[in-house]
């Protein structure tokens, strides 16, 4: 799912109501896009012996054809490719049977450039747009081959706020996509629920010290993301870094206090 590959399923838009007096996380954060980086991460583009494509990311993959009908992807997703023209295709994306999102890909003349337009509708109403552009690896024409990005544009930034959960982990809320998660520092999982949390997304919290936590994604038993949330010394910016956990493709979300 491309439209979401610099994103985790549901670690970076959380949000919650406390007093931050109470936890040192605790409080409204939001997104700042100017001191985040979302580039570098890497998709291929291959065929199948059985006539369809594959698309892999993050050590996740699933196979479509470009004619129009819902196949599985991701993360409990649904995908339908449909082809536009010889350089591009556009793909919906569905999570319990409501459509999250429509890429637009589009190859430039050369062939050496991809880009990616993002657009849907969030779960309070907001509408969305994101850029994602990159350049080609490997491979000479079309979609086949290796994509690295170079370039995300977050048409609006997201907030997190957070509070603490029963003395000793976190909840956590989505206002943009009203979904919760709420966990112990046990690195037990815990359910996530929401519109957009397929059936079977889990997390786990892990304390590593009392400014710094991490954050487990799981679905279905497999843990899929991991990422550090630091806290600044004077408890302002709060530091996401992390990634999928089989590929080296490292991101970093920073929140500033509101």
């Amino acid at each position: 799912m491309s439209c979401n590959r610099y994103l985790s399923l549901f670690a970076l838009a959380f949000a919650a109501v406390a007093n931050a007096a109470d936890n040192p996380f605790a409080g409204a954060w939001k997104l700042d896009l100017q001191k985040s980086n979302f580039t570098g991460d890497t998709m291929t583009y291959s065929s199948e012996s059985s006539g369809e494509m594959r698309y892999s990311g993050g050590g996740l993959s699933y196979t479509f054809k470009s004619d129009g009908k819902e196949r599985a992807g991701i993360l409990g997703e649904l995908v339908a490719w449909k082809q536009i023209d010889d350089r591009s295709w556009e793909i919906t994306h569905k999570t319990k049977g409501k459509v999250t999102a429509v890429e637009t890909l589009k190859i430039s003349e050369d062939g050496k450039t991809l880009s990616d337009t993002v657009t849907g509708t969030r779960s309070n109403g907001e509408k969305f747009e994101d850029k994602i552009a990159y350049e080609r690896v490997s491979g000479d024409t079309g979609l086949l081959g290796k994509w690295k990005s170079t370039k995300v544009q977050i048409g609006s930034p997201e907030t997190m706020d957070i509070k603490d959960y029963e003395g000793d982990g976190l909840t956590f809320y989505s206002p943009e996509e009203k979904f919760t998660f709420s966990a112990k520092f046990d690195g037990k999982e815990y359910p996530a629920t929401g519109p957009t949390i397929p059936a079977g997304a889990t997390g786990t919290l892990t304390r590593v010290d009392p400014s710094c936590f991490e954050l487990t994604e799981v679905y279905k038993g497999k843990p899929f993301w991991k990422g550090k949330y630091t806290l600044s010394e004077d408890k302002k910016t709060l530091t996401v870094s992390g990634g999928m956990i089989a590929t080296n493709e490292p991101m970093t979300a920073v929140y500033e206090r509101q």
